[in-house]
C-alpha cells in the first residue's frame, strides 16, 4: 500500500465516510498565507521542484540546520540539486515531524508520486518532478487551481502598493482572488532602529505628513481604506507578548514624539503607545467590516547572529511563555465597551495556551454572529498532527466546533495548500472515533455537515469571501 492512500490518518470506517463524503472536495479559501501576488501575477513555471519547495521555507530550513547541513545547502548559493539532496536526505529521518507528512502529501497530490523522499530516491524524484513542473499546467497559478483554490489572502504591509493584487483580479486566466491583508506589524516595533523609516515610508504611502500621533492614525486609516478598494477582508497583527494594560493617550504621545527624535523610549509608555493604536486599529477594523487577527506568542529572531546575517523570517524564531489573559484583556474588553469589538481571531503557536484562550473568546459574544471572538486554527509551531487535534479538543469543550471558521497555511509555498487535506483528514478522524466509541451520536449527515462548515462554509461567511466572477 502506498503511504498517502486513500484513508491516510483516518482511523476507522466513520472517519473515511466523512472525509471522503463530505470533506475531500471542498474549495479552498486560505486567509493567511506569506504567498507573494507578484509571483502568482508572473505565473511562470518552476526550474525546479528545490526552487518552489526550499526557497522561502523556514519550516525545512531548521530541519536542515538541525542536521548539519551547511548554510550554504540552506539558505545559500549552494547548487540547487545539491541543495535538493540535503533536504531529501534530511527528510528520510524526519520520522513524527509534519514535514514529513506535508513532503510526501505534496509528491503524491501534485506528482503523483507514492514512493517516500530519502537520499536513495531523491535522483528519481527530482528528474520526474522537474519534468512536470516544465509543463504548462504547473505554473504558478495551475498549482494552486489544482489544489481548488478560490482565494487566499496575503500578508501585506500598510505601505505597499498592492499592484499585484490589482492586476490578478483583472486576469480573467485566474480563476481564484488573492487578496490584500492589512498587516501593521511595524508600527507595533516603535524604539526600533528602523521605526522612523518606516514612518517615513507610510507617509509617502498615505501622502499625509505625520508629525503626531493623530497624524498617524489617519495614516493607517487612509491606507487601510486603501486596502479595502483591492477586496482586503481582514486585517493581521503578530505580536510576540501583548500587553494593553496601559490606558494612557498622552503617555502614548510622548513615545511617538521621542521615537521620531531617536530619544529612549520607556516601557511604559511603549505599552501606552501599542495599546492606544491597537484600539485605535481595532475600532477602525469594526467600522469598516474587517476581521480582526492577532497572531501572539512567539519570539522572533532570537540568534542574533543569524539575523544579521539572513534577516527576519529565516528560522530562527521560537514558542514564547504563556500568554497572559489579564494583559490581553483590556484591549478587547475596551473595545467591546465601546460597541466596537470586530470580528476577532486569537492565535498562538503555544499549545499550553488553547484551552485558557477558548475559555476567553467566549466572554465576548454577540448576537447574531457565530463565534464574533474565537481562536484560530493550530499555527506555527503547533500544526502537526498533535497539534490540531489540541486546538480542536480545546474548541470543542470551551465552545461550539460548528462556528470554527477554519484552517489557514500560514505558507510561503505554491504546493503547501495539501496543508488543508492534512487538516481536514484530522478533523474528520477525530470526530470519527468519537462516533465509534460512543461519545458522540453516530449521526453522520448531522457531522457531515460541521465538518462542510468548518472546511469551508465557516470561513467564507466570516470573512465575507466572495468568489471571483
Amino acid at each position: 500500500m502506498a503511504f498517502i492512500h486513500d484513508n491516510f490518518l483516518l482511523e476507522n470506517n466513520t472517519a473515511a465516510e466523512l472525509y471522503h463524503g463530505y470533506a475531500a472536495d471542498l474549495p479552498i479559501f486560505d486567509y493567511h498565507c506569506h504567498l507573494n501576488a507578484t509571483e502568482i501575477l508572473k505565473n511562470g513555471n518552476y526550474p525546479n521542484i528545490a526552487r518552489v519547495w526550499l526557497d522561502h521555507d523556514h519550516y525545512k530550513w531548521r530541519l536542515m540546520r538541525a542536521a548539519g547541513i551547511e548554510e550554504k545547502y540552506v539558505t545559500g548559493d549552494g547548487d540547487d540539486y545539491e541543495k535538493f539532496l540535503a533536504w531529501a536526505e534530511v527528510l528520510g529521518t524526519a520520522v513524527g515531524n509534519p514535514l514529513y507528512h506535508w513532503t510526501h502529501l505534496e509528491l503524491r497530490r501534485y506528482f503523483g508520486i507514492d514512493e517516500p523522499l530519502n537520499k536513495r530516491t531523491a535522483p528519481s524524484i527530482w528528474e520526474r518532478c522537474n519534468e512536470r513542473l516544465a509543463e504548462e499546467a504547473f505554473r504558478a497559478a495551475a498549482l494552486l487551481e489544482r489544489a481548488n483554490v478560490i482565494g487566499l489572502c496575503t500578508i501585506d504591509d500598510p505601505a505597499d502598493d498592492l499592484k499585484s493584487n490589482e492586476e490578478l483580479e483583472k486576469r480573467p486566466d485566474i480563476r481564484f482572488r488573492v487578496l490584500p491583508t492589512f498587516r501593521p506589524d511595524k508600527v507595533f516595533q516603535i524604539g526600533s532602529p528602523g521605526f522612523p523609516e518606516w514612518i517615513g515610508r507610510l507617509e509617502r504611502a498615505s501622502g499625509k505628513r505625520i508629525e503626531r500621533l493623530e497624524d498617524l492614525e489617519e495614516a493607517l486609516e487612509n491606507r487601510c481604506r486603501y486596502f479595502i478598494r483591492f477586496g482586503c477582508l481582514t486585517a493581521d497583527q503578530c505580536i510576540e507578548q501583548p500587553d494593553f494594560t496601559v490606558n494612557d493617550r498622552a503617555a502614548a504621545e510622548e513615545a511617538f514624539r521621542k521615537a521620531m527624535a531617536c530619544e529612549e523610549i520607556g516601557e511604559r509608555e511603549k505599552t501606552a503607545f501599542r495599546s492606544e493604536v491597537m484600539q485605535f486599529l481595532g475600532g477602525l477594523y469594526y467600522d469598516l467590516g474587517l476581521v480582526m487577527q492577532l497572531h501572539l506568542g512567539t519570539i522572533r529572531n532570537v540568534n542574533g547572529k543569524m539575523y544579521r546575517m539572513l534577516g527576519p523570517d529565516s528560522g530562527f524564531d521560537a514558542l514564547g511563555e504563556p500568554l497572559s489573559i489579564r494583559r490581553l484583556m483590556p484591549l478587547l474588553d475596551r473595545l467591546s465597551s465601546m460597541g466596537r469589538l470586530p470580528k476577532t481571531i486569537l492565535f498562538s503557536a503555544n499549545q499550553a495556551d488553547f484551552e485558557m484562550l477558548c475559555a476567553f473568546a467566549g466572554c465576548f459574544p454577540e448576537e447574531g454572529v457565530k463565534g464574533r471572538v474565537q481562536v484560530g486554527a493550530a499555527w506555527w509551531f503547533s500544526d502537526h498532527k498533535e497539534g490540531i487535534e489540541c486546538q480542536l479538543k480545546a474548541f470543542c469543550r470551551q465552545g461550539l466546533l460548528s462556528v470554527f471558521a477554519g484552517m489557514l497555511t500560514d505558507s510561503r509555498s505554491l504546493l503547501s495548500m495539501s496543508r488543508h487535506e492534512y487538516f481536514r483528514r484530522i478533523l474528520c478522524n477525530l470526530l470519527g472515533k468519537w462516533a465509534e466509541s460512543g461519545e458522540i451520536h453516530q449521526d453522520k449527515e448531522l457531522l457531515g455537515e460541521i465538518i462542510k462548515d468548518v472546511c469551508y462554509g465557516n470561513t467564507v461567511r466570516h470573512f465575507n469571501f466572495r468568489e471571483k466572477r
